[in-house]
């Protein structure tokens, strides 16, 4: 363990102010963050919404939305 610190404090970056800080964040991307968590719950009703209320689909989809839009409303 007494290693590692050792190794972590020869190669981490000097704090006395030699090097410029970072440059300023920039703001994540919408899409990358609904890409890596998935749908919200809400989205996920509204689809299920749009499903059961289409009457062009087959019954069982529309079923099965429901199941779901059930599902996700009691968590």
């Amino acid at each position: 363990m007494e290693s590692l610190l050792q190794w972590s404090l020869a190669n981490s970056a000097p704090s006395d102010g030699s090097q410029p800080p970072a440059g300023p964040r920039q703001p994540l991307d919408p899409g990358v963050i609904d890409a890596i968590l998935g749908k919200s719950d809400a989205d996920h009703m509204r689809d299920d919404l749009q499903i059961i209320m289409d009457e062009t689909r087959e019954e069982d989809d529309r079923v099965g939305a429901l199941d779901h839009f059930e599902m996700v409303c009691t968590l």
